[in-house]
């Protein structure tokens, strides 16, 4: 195994000077010899690999490769391979760049991991100071649409899962996935243009359970998120989210799952297409709030709260005998609208009628609200893409947004579920029939 050495040397004023200008001076040495040294293991390997491989030469040619120890200037081979017929940079291959591309893997690792964090002037400005190596801002926002392009590319498609059948587990195998929360919920970026449309995000966080952490605050186990394709349907988002579920939490036809939110209609495609056995909870500060929002108060009648808790209907009609109440169109209409998103919605304020032994169980997976999402949305979309002044257009949008997705899910405490083929058990051509019949 061969070995190389790295020393540096430096010269020290009398009585030491200032510790930082020392430090600056250890860094700064410290890239110089490992360029040197990583300049001298590129040749080396190139010779190594022009000895050893049924190659010959045909012309060298310089490149300047940029790495997080700075950058390179390199005057290397061009060799045709006999057996593949074809000419190939051999230090190109073994960095893994192709014909354009300069920049090193650890070096782009790196601008990924800052650039869905920062801004891209602050990210561009920090690479620097930890590589050396300086850029413009266009230049890393140009670095940031090909990788994540490049990386997209390698993620096959999730399966369709719309109207489709949940796995079902044979006996014996126990509940891989006995319960799974899903909540989902939307926000909106800023267009570049003004006369263009806000861009709308879609996100779901998926967990299996809470463990409390402080008072009023709790920490998500086994939790991954999926960011929607901007400005895309619910579909979309749904079928990711099942298809994850499926694959990675081993959900089945028997997974107790939850599903918290604020009423928005398209959060009920979830279990209406996808997961049947969903139970749906709305979020009780969104009721309120356009509760107080309709009927212009800011107290909330005693037995209003009482009746979303225990007997929703009672409450949708207090709404529509308020309605018929009110003189003025406008108020009526406010009204109105109120109870249509409580009818809507009356299947996430029924009584869950959930066993008390499940729900001590499983702790908090039953509590109503959307803090979990709403935290989630902060965390995953706000913190990087509402920033003020910030504006995007919708290609720089989604492919940042699929990068921050898998930096998120990278940096969770995840453990993948896998779960053995033989566990499942085969469609019958009974259940083929329900199928067809479904889709029809």
């Amino acid at each position: 195994m061969p070995k190389y050495q790295l020393s540096i040397e430096i010269d020290i004023p009398e009585g030491f000077g200032e510790f930082q200008a020392i430090e600056s001076k250890i860094v700064e040495a410290s890239r110089e010899s490992g360029r040197k040294l990583l300049e001298k293991i590129l040749r080396d390997y190139e010779a190594g690999f022009i000895d050893s491989k049924p190659v010959w030469k045909k012309d060298q040619r310089e490149k300047e490769f940029e790495t997080m120890l700075g950058k390179i200037s390199l005057k290397r081979w061009r060799v045709k391979d006999v057996f593949k017929k074809k000419c190939v940079y051999p230090v190109d291959c073994w960095m893994g760049l192709g014909p354009y591309q300069k920049a090193s893997p650890g070096l782009v690792e790196t601008t990924v991991n800052q650039c869905v964090e920062k801004p891209y002037g602050k990210a561009t400005k920090t690479v620097a100071l930890i590589s050396g190596v300086k850029k413009s801002v266009k230049s890393t926002w140009k670095l940031i649409q090909g990788e994540s392009a490049r990386r997209q590319t390698k993620i096959p498609p999730p399966d369709d899962w719309k109207g489709k059948t949940l796995p079902e587990l044979k006996a014996g195998y126990g509940n891989i996935c006995p319960i799974l929360g899903s909540d989902p919920d939307a926000t909106y970026a800023k267009a570049r243009r003004k006369e263009d449309k806000k861009h709308e995000i879609k996100m779901a966080v998926i967990y299996t359970g809470k463990k409390r952490k402080g008072k009023g605050r709790w920490e998500l186990l086994n939790k991954q998120v999926v960011m929607n394709v901007v400005n895309q349907g619910a579909d979309v988002l749904f079928n990711r989210v099942t298809d994850k579920a499926v694959k990675e939490y081993g959900l089945h036809q028997g997974s107790r799952v939850v599903s918290h939110g604020d009423g928005d209609p398209w959060i009920k495609n979830f279990k209406d297409d996808y997961c049947p056995q969903t139970l749906l909870r709305l979020d009780p500060w969104h009721v309120f709030k356009k509760i107080r929002e309709a009927i212009d108060r800011e107290e909330i009648p005693e037995d209003w709260y009482n009746d979303f808790y225990t007997n929703p209907g009672k409450l949708i009609g207090k709404v529509k005998h308020l309605a018929k109440e009110m003189a003025e169109k406008k108020d009526r209409e406010k009204i109105e609208q109120l109870a249509g998103y409580l009818e809507n919605n009356r299947e996430g304020m029924e009584p869950s009628k959930v066993p008390v032994e499940i729900k001590k169980q499983y702790t908090g997976m039953y509590k109503r609200g959307s803090g979990t999402i709403e935290s989630n949305i902060f965390l995953g979309i706000c913190q990087r893409f509402k920033a003020p002044r910030m504006m995007w257009s919708e290609d720089g949008l989604k492919n940042l947004c699929f990068l921050r997705e898998q930096y998120l899910n990278q940096s969770f405490q995840f453990t993948k579920v896998t779960v053995p083929p033989k566990a499942y058990k085969e469609m019958t051509y009974a259940d083929e029939l329900r199928e067809i019949v479904r889709d029809l």
